[in-house]
């Protein structure tokens, strides 16, 4: 989680950003501790993973997008083709092997949740709401000393990826032709 993570906690923190904004706006009186609020840690953590994806992702899309033949635009354009058509009709089927290939990428790791912003940001107070399957596995599997249980969740756990996996490319090797094998 490194810089991310220490970002949002002071974002986040009696003193940080978002309180300093909120009593100066006049919404609050005084701050908030969002941190211990159990119902809030996960949008909190979605938000903080879209926000630490979408450098990446935008990168990659972007390569996707001039990669795209220009002279298919021109030839659409030339059709009479409006803006949103040549979106629909140029842009996202050039696009489709790299969507395909995060997709199926993304799908093997559709279980692994961050567990370093869970694992951190979460508390006693909060673990009703913030557990994921890696901070069960280390409170209950390791910290207990139930190593053969830590291992059966992992392994289970993998083989839930795989399955996944295997679906996603399946189905998207069947409807549009990508896939990784």
């Amino acid at each position: 989680m490194g810089h991310c993570g220490h970002d949002l906690f002071q974002f986040l923190s009696l003193e940080g950003w978002l309180n300093t904004w909120l009593i100066r706006l006049g919404l609050y009186d005084n701050p908030y501790f969002f941190l211990g609020e159990p119902k809030l840690i996960w949008p909190i953590l979605t938000l903080a993973n879209l926000w630490k994806e979408l450098g990446w992702s935008s990168i990659v899309f972007l390569a996707a997008i001039a990669s795209v033949d220009p002279s298919l635009y021109d030839a659409a354009y030339v059709d009479g083709a409006s803006r949103w058509q040549r979106i629909r009709y140029v842009t996202i089927p050039g696009m489709m092997p790299t969507i395909s290939i995060i997709l199926i990428l993304s799908a093997g790791s559709l279980l692994n949740t961050g567990f370093e912003q869970y694992y951190l940001m979460g508390s006693p107070a909060t673990w009703e709401y913030s557990d994921v399957i890696d901070t069960y596995v280390v409170r209950y599997g390791l910290s207990m000393g139930q190593f053969s249980f830590a291992t059966a969740v992992g392994l289970f756990k993998t083989a839930v990826s795989l399955t996944i996996l295997w679906i996603v490319n399946t189905v998207l090797r069947r409807t549009n032709g990508y896939s990784l094998w």
